[in-house]
């Protein structure tokens, strides 16, 4: 490293011109490279310490390395040697055998969520056959009215599709959570006089919320209320 002034400036073959005037600081590696720079920097390479790079990527049609050192490096060598050591021992494998311990546990991860979507399939089913032997029938249309509270609503709709899927169903539903009640509607293909966006506003309107759809499905929502009040604006709905 040297100081010097503007009038020496023209004869150094800095990497990028320096944007400050009057006597500037110079690292220079002899034969390689040359900067005008204000910050940080050692006299040898040997005060920097321990290296340790964290990470190459390509930027700009160079590469662009992250890397920390000194006390830095000690304490990122020590929290992923902790890390390893531990993730190990939860294991009980040894580090070299850690990455095939985690492939097989997420073999073994996708075969019970593979086990759990065939479980909750049928689970599905079974339900919509109860809730299908228990529906009152109304002029030949079988009407499916339902509450739950603090379900799934991605599994009502599940449950609503398999329903659907059956002649002469009309389905009313609702979840109530803490603060809200949603609501569904739907028919089946075969019921074309009956919309589900006209009955699930019919049902809106004893709540006082909104919502809406298509002929055959139909969602809303409301403010949250007792489940005695959406199950008789439920019923009410269904009197078509």
């Amino acid at each position: 490293m040297k100081i010097v002034g503007e009038d020496a400036i023209a004869t150094i073959p800095l990497r990028k011109p320096p944007t400050v005037k009057g006597e500037i600081r110079v690292v220079w590696v002899e034969g390689y490279d040359a900067s005008a720079c204000g910050g940080t920097h050692v006299g040898a390479t040997g005060e920097v310490g321990l290296i340790k790079v964290t990470s190459l990527e390509r930027y700009k049609g160079g590469v662009r390395v992250g890397f920390v050192c000194g006390g830095r490096a000690l304490r990122h060598y020590q929290t992923a040697l902790h890390t390893l050591q531990a993730a190990s021992l939860a294991l009980s494998v040894g580090p070299d055998d850690l990455v095939p311990a985690i492939a097989r546990l997420e073999d073994e991860a996708k075969a019970l969520r593979r086990d759990v979507r065939r479980l909750r399939e049928t689970v599905l089913d079974d339900e919509a056959g109860v809730l299908w032997t228990g529906a009152r029938v109304l002029d030949g249309v079988r009407v499916v009215v339902a509450h739950w509270a603090g379900r799934d609503f991605a599994e009502v709709r599940a449950l609503a599709g398999r329903l659907r899927e059956r002649n002469s169903a009309l389905l009313l539903f609702a979840v109530t959570d803490e603060d809200a009640v949603r609501l569904l509607v739907a028919r089946s293909d075969d019921l074309e006089t009956l919309h589900a966006g006209a009955i699930l506003r019919s049902a809106l309107d004893d709540l006082g919320g909104r919502g809406g759809g298509s002929a055959t499905l139909a969602q809303g929502g409301t403010s949250a209320q007792s489940p005695d009040a959406v199950l008789a604006a439920l019923q009410r709905a269904a009197q078509v």
